[in-house]
């Protein structure tokens, strides 16, 4: 039961250009297990509402989101337009 555990989303946002991938996992604190992964060319505007969505699906995970570059306006949008 999902419900039972609870999860934390680690993600790695990127600029979507050229061979450079956004990716995130997301790990259950509970059985110190991944349970799931995901790497694909976004814009950080779009990264950000998949990091968001997926962490509402697994129990309101907690994120935490490399923030240095591009990864800054990753963070705000989820921050400030996702909350």
């Amino acid at each position: 039961d999902r419900n039972a555990h609870v999860y934390v989303v680690g993600a790695d946002p990127s600029s979507g250009e050229a061979n450079d991938y956004c990716a995130l996992q997301v790990i259950d604190i509970t059985t110190q297990e991944q349970v799931a992964e995901l790497r694909i060319k976004a814009l950080p505007r779009m990264f950000a509402k998949m990091v968001d969505f997926i962490g509402r699906l697994y129990n309101n995970a907690h994120v935490v989101c490399e923030r240095t570059g591009i990864g800054q306006a990753v963070c705000q949008d989820l921050d400030r337009v996702l909350m």
